[in-house]
This record gives structure tokens, sequence and C-alpha cells, in this order.
């Protein structure tokens, strides 16, 4: 069939095609990211908690805590528009509610995020159970959001940082972790040795938190 014969099968699943499903669901949660383009997230990106959306959730979920406890009197009442189907209207949320989500989200990043052995943070691949081994410059958002303790902001500084910096600031990832590249196998905008403004923030104001 032509080329467009086949893009009016494929989106009326006239045909099947897992392994053209597999790379639009993964090319896509790379554009969502805001990391695109990284061989951190390439073929896998669909499958991985990663820190720094964590990061960006746990931050979420602390603020909402404290703007509830300092501005609405610790009850905040949410009219029905602003609630699911499941919700009834003028229901009052609470500022434990958020704690508790923090909390539980810390925890979990702890077990399933935080590397002992070398002090930094790392995607975890929710479909084969295990952290990946890509050294990114994200893992200094744990330390922006306050989800690290101030003994692993320590050691982050200590050990993952120096893998970092570079002339002009910090590269978006390692070497290392980036492999090799060639004509087949060409560099991607996100990783060594580029380095972003996001990154370069959110490391900076880490850095100031912890002291």
């Amino acid at each position: 069939m032509t080329f467009d014969e086949f893009v009016q099968a494929y989106n009326h699943g006239n045909v099947f095609e897992p392994e053209l499903d597999d790379y639009f669901l993964h090319d896509r949660a790379v554009r969502e990211s805001g990391h695109d383009t990284s061989y951190r997230l390439e073929k896998v990106a669909a499958n991985l908690a990663t820190i720094d959306l964590n990061s960006l959730l746990y931050k979420y979920e602390t603020d909402i805590a404290r703007t509830i406890r300092a501005f609405f009197g610790d009850r905040l009442i949410v009219p029905a528009e602003f609630c699911t189907k499941d919700q009834k209207a003028d229901r009052v949320e609470t500022s434990a509610t958020w704690d508790r989500r923090a909390k539980k989200r810390r925890q979990l990043i702890d077990k399933y995020m935080w590397n002992e052995e070398k002090d930094m943070y790392f995607d975890y691949n929710t479909v084969k159970k295990e952290r990946t081994d890509y050294e990114s410059a994200t893992t200094f958002w744990a330390m922006w959001a306050g989800v690290c303790t101030p003994r692993q902001a320590g050691l982050m500084v200590n050990k993952a940082l120096p893998k970092f910096e570079a002339f002009g600031g910090l590269v978006s990832g390692t070497e290392e972790s980036r492999g090799r590249t060639g004509l087949d196998r060409p560099n991607r905008q996100w990783d060594y040795p580029f380095g972003w403004a996001p990154q370069q923030i959110l490391a900076w104001t880490g850095l100031m938190r912890f002291g």
C-alpha cells in the first residue's frame, strides 16, 4: 500500500504494528518529559518513573500543603467545578492529606531511586522493576525540591556534582552514560556534552537550599 494508505489503515486499526506502537509510545513520552532527546529516555521513556518528575510532584504536594495551612486556615473548601465525579461538592481539603502524600512519595523515591553506592538518584524502570544506571543532572532536582536529606545532599555534592561540572555549568548527563556516538548513533540534544538552563537553575537553587 502507499504511504497515505498505510497511515489511514494504521490510524483506523486495520493494520497492527506493535513495534511502531511501541515507538510512538516512548517517543511521545520523551517529548512530554521536556528532555527531548536523550539516550536516557530513548525507547524506554514511557516505562520510567523519573527522579525529575517525582521531584516536581513532591514539590507540588509540599507547596499545596503549605498553602492550605498558611492561606486557608488549614481548611480549603473545594467547589463543585473543581471536583471529580467521585467527589462531593464543597468537600474540605486539609494540609495533612498533602503532607501524607509527600511523605509517602519521599519514602518511595528513597526506596526505588536513591543509589547508596553512587550517592545520587536514578530513574526507575517500572517494567523491568529496577533502577536505571544513566547518570543525569536531574539528580539535583531532588535538592531543589527538598526531597533529599542534608546527608544525601552532602553526598551528592561530594561525589555526583564533579561528574557533571564543566566550563560554563553542568552537563545534562555524563559521557560514560551517553556512550559512544557516530554516524549510526548520533548525539542527542539532552546528552553530554550539552547543558540546558533548567539543569543549571534547579541545581543552583538546590545547592543554595542546603547551604
